[in-house]
């Protein structure tokens, strides 16, 4: 989702981690359209580590609609010539745009000024945008669709699928819970109570489906470094590497 996207540093990650690494992140991707993402991701990219992360809003429906709990594939689909190359190494296309690896078809596809204006050639943001406070709480007005209704079932099994088709090709793989900010966590009918329930069961099914470990970082980055309802800044990132890093070695992962 747009929380991996801006929330993981890959150019800090490497180097203080010494791997090189790739942030495949797209904003808006439900679980079950991650499941074709990683068709793509796991064949081009042959990871030895994936970093997973996921948040409680990733269980819940959308539409507030009863019984929709998955969202659709077929626009996914029929995207797919802007996903093909994503991982293509630069050294075979030494001649291409960095930005037509990451975001599309070499030859019909061009990226548009803000992805080269944004992003850097490892899938990092390199520019954060910049909120007001007044900005923040008129965002969360607009977005109050957390509201009072049940996880999906879908969605946990969606999730356990994915972490399950990873490990089962040798891979090792971290699920780590995205940092949430306080206005985004009260929007939920428990608050972080509720939030830690389904956390809770996130880890049980990642471990059971075979995840290496499962990191707790939802409470990790103060309010000041989110610039907006849901993401973090440049500084907040910087911050969710650090803490990735370290519990990486920590464990020898």
């Amino acid at each position: 989702s747009s929380l991996v996207v801006n929330g993981f540093d890959p150019t800090r990650f490497a180097a203080s981690d010494g791997r090189t690494a790739f942030n495949a992140g797209l904003a808006a991707l439900a679980a079950e359209q991650l499941a074709i993402w990683l068709d793509d991701v796991l064949r081009l990219a042959d990871p030895e580590l994936v970093v997973y992360g996921i948040a409680p809003r990733d269980v819940r429906s959308r539409n507030r609609v009863e019984g929709a709990c998955t969202d659709t594939v077929e626009q996914w689909l029929e995207s797919e010539t802007i996903r093909t190359s994503a991982f293509a190494p630069v050294d075979s296309l030494s001649d291409v745009p960095w930005e037509h690896l990451l975001y599309g078809d070499p030859v019909e596809f061009v990226a548009p000024e803000v992805h080269r204006a944004n992003f850097d050639e490892l899938g990092g943001r390199v520019r954060h945008p910049v909120s007001s406070a007044a900005q923040i709480v008129e965002s969360a007005e607009r977005g109050a669709w957390e509201g009072p209704f049940p996880a999906c079932e879908e969605r946990f099994a969606s999730v356990s699928a994915n972490v399950a088709r990873i490990a089962s090709e040798g891979r090792a793989i971290v699920v780590v819970f995205m940092p949430m900010s306080d206005v985004r966590a009260g929007m939920f009918e428990g608050g972080r109570e509720e939030i830690a329930e389904i956390l809770a069961r996130f880890e049980a099914e990642a471990l059971a489906a075979g995840a290496s470990a499962v990191f707790d970082l939802s409470a990790s980055v103060p309010g000041a470094r989110f610039r907006d309802l849901s993401h973090v800044d440049a500084d907040g990132a910087a911050m969710v590497t650090d803490e990735l890093v370290r519990l990486l070695e920590e464990l020898g992962i």
